[in-house]
């Protein structure tokens, strides 16, 4: 503002100075009418040229004077100086003599003064004027700039430098001034400070719960699989550095789907945490005890020098259940049957040694279950029930046996279907309807998932184009091995063009604990994907490993939020402040959110209230055979 003022009092005083410039020239005209006229006009009268000389001469030495001539009739009589064009002021005075009381016309004279005195005055005092503002204007800045950096500034660089270093690894770092606040009184910048200090103290604690949800079992928060294979990988590390030996326990619970559907999952929960309780009892404080998923434990022990350590561990793990599980009236006999697979008499590898003892959990199974085996090199075949089973999914996959159903995902706001996840069941021939919880694990360690994940997108891709105006979006699971496959995507992308499947109806799930397996493949997979314009989800999120590190780097465009979250909303104030953590996350990356294993209105009401209205569980909808979806959908809005 001062320097506008400067420039508007600058215009008006160059405008004085260029009036009074321009009458100081003029005066100078005058001068020459009153001194020099009269003499010219005798000279000329007179014929007397070197008097007229002398008169112009006199003319042309007066300061701005650029050309000057006097003129008869019919010629220029006598000139001086050079005649330029530009910037000049011109005025003739006419010659006249008075002759007899006769005035007597003899000629002119011609006088023109320039202007570029004037100019170059005007514009030093321009020159000189920017200058001093420039200056005064410099010393004000720096005074300015100097009391708010020292007040200010210097505060302000030290905040914006903690946050553009705040990273997850960071968060408990308090931020902390250097100030003296014995002199400075709390303000906007201290409050600021705190504010910081708050949040990031609240975004600690939350990922403190989502790092614990990550890598832990949600139900005995016993150590996941994930971090079972990192906690191993270490093991070996330090087993190849001390010339020692670790041995791995696969342990599976005998009978554990029979008492779930016999006495419920309540019960079978139960039973979990009772086994874990025991199985940690006996261990000692250096093993990892891990559940890996069902009723399958992993533990992880150092051997002494003579080896005996695993078939101790392993009859203890046994022994410790002997004793009736009691449980709401219910008394049952708990067994298990226990695989053990040694680093590095067996293997040297991470999953190798975890196949291996699984391998050999199987063949305690087939030896009557309730004992331990050691793994053996003719483990690898795998046992007599996964070979069976493994020759009768692939017969299913030849005859069609398997059936795709349909679970909807619904709005809860507008009660439009938005979307139905793709689920496969399988009608055995001799066995019946079977769950994908029966055969699908045996799929996945037999290699033979990525055929049925080819299976069901053939399938969904027929029924999408098929149905095209009545169906939505349908979301696909794809297991890890499949995003293993190099040509995964262009297996998907072929398989949509061939049925006239438009990729914008076609949505991949993968599951945030399989992701993490081959993440690099995995990651591949799901870019190229995703330019075909097929969307991306991660399924179960909010149970895998070290989630927020991955997550930004990730071509996703939806969060599937875990059911085991879902499930204990209603009474876990933890689950509800995973939850929301997760939504905001999503939201704040701008990707669509969608809970799963929703059962009850309260479950329903929650989520909403949370901003998360896409819902896919009981609530809505069992999945349904193809003719059953198509009546639910006949009966919804489909978005």
């Amino acid at each position: 503002f001062s320097m506008l003022i400067t420039a508007i009092l600058t215009v008006i005083q160059l405008g004085v100075d260029y009036k009074i410039g321009l009458n100081r020239l003029h005066d100078k005209f005058d001068l020459i009418e009153k001194s020099y006229l009269s003499s010219i006009t005798n000279a000329l009268w007179e014929f007397d040229n070197d008097y007229l000389k002398l008169q112009v001469g006199g003319i042309s030495d007066i300061a701005d004077l650029q050309y000057v001539e006097v003129r008869n009739k019919d010629q220029i009589v006598v000139s001086a100086g050079q005649l330029r064009a530009e910037n000049v002021i011109i005025k003739e005075f006419p010659v006249i003599h008075n002759f007899r009381g006769n005035e007597v016309n003899l000629g002119s004279l011609k006088v023109i003064i320039t202007l570029e005195s004037l100019y170059e005055n005007l514009f030093d005092k321009v020159l000189i004027i920017a200058v001093s503002q420039l200056i005064k204007t410099f010393l004000v800045s720096f005074f300015i700039f100097f009391i708010f950096y020292n007040l200010v500034g210097i505060h302000l660089a030290r905040i914006s430098s903690y946050t553009q270093n705040l990273n997850s690894k960071s968060l408990d770092e308090v931020l902390v001034l250097d100030r003296n606040y014995n002199k400075s009184p709390y303000n906007e910048i201290d409050q600021l400070v705190s504010s910081i200090n708050s949040m990031c103290k609240k975004l600690y604690g939350h990922q403190q719960q989502l790092s614990h949800r990550a890598s832990h079992d949600q139900l005995t928060q016993l150590p996941n699989r994930v971090l079972l294979i990192d906690r191993l990988k270490q093991a070996i590390e330090d087993a190849k550095r001390d010339q020692s030996k670790i041995a791995v326990l696969f342990v599976d619970i005998d009978h554990f789907k029979n008492i779930n559907d016999t006495y419920g999952h309540k019960f079978g929960d139960q039973v979990l945490l009772h086994v874990a309780q025991r199985f940690t009892d006996v261990l000692r404080k250096n093993d990892t005890l891990s559940r890996i998923g069902g009723d399958e434990f992993v533990a992880l022990t150092r051997l002494g020098k003579d080896g005996d350590d695993a078939s101790l561990l392993a009859q203890k793990m046994l022994s410790c259940l002997q004793h009736d599980f009691i449980y709401d009236d219910v008394k049952i006999v708990l067994n298990i049957s226990v695989g053990i697979s040694v680093y590095p008499d067996d293997c040297k590898k991470v999953e190798l040694l975890l196949r291996n003892a699984d391998a050999a959990m199987y063949k305690a199974k087939a030896l009557g279950r309730n004992n331990f085996q050691f793994y053996s090199p003719e483990l690898t075949k795998a046992s007599e029930l996964r070979i069976e089973m493994q020759s009768e999914i692939s017969d299913a996959l030849q005859h069609d046996e398997f059936l795709v159903y349909y679970q909807p995902q619904v709005d809860s706001l507008t009660n439009e279907v938005k979307g139905a996840e793709a689920l496969v069941r399988w009608q055995h021939p001799t066995k019946g309807f079977m769950s994908p919880n029966e055969f699908i694990p045996i799929a996945e360690h037999t290699g033979q998932i990525h055929l049925i994940d080819q299976w069901v997108l053939d399938k969904v891709a027929q029924f999408v184009t098929q149905h095209n105006n009545k169906v939505p979006k349908i979301a696909i699971n794809f297991s890890s091995r499949s995003f293993a496959q190099e040509s995964l995507s262009e297996v998907t992308i072929n398989s949509l063009n061939a049925a006239l499947c438009t990729a914008d109806k076609i949505e991949i799930e993968i599951t945030e604990s399989h992701l993490l397996i081959e993440p690099k493949k995995s990651i591949g997979q799901m870019q190229r994907l995703s330019n075909s314009g097929v969307t991306i989800a991660i399924d179960d999120f909010g149970i895998g490993y070290s989630s927020l590190s991955y997550l930004k780097n990730l071509p996703i465009n939806k969060l599937k939020i875990d059911k085991s979250l879902v499930d204990n909303l209603e009474n876990d104030a933890s689950d509800r402040a995973i939850i929301r953590a997760i939504i905001t996350l999503g939201r704040s990356l701008d990707l669509q959110l969608i809970a799963e294993g929703v059962e009850t209105q309260a479950q329903c009401d929650f989520l909403a209230k949370s901003k998360c209205t896409l819902i896919q569980g009981y609530y809505f909808s069992q999945p349904l055979s193809e003719e059953d979806f198509l009546d639910f959908l006949a009966e919804k809005q489909v978005a």
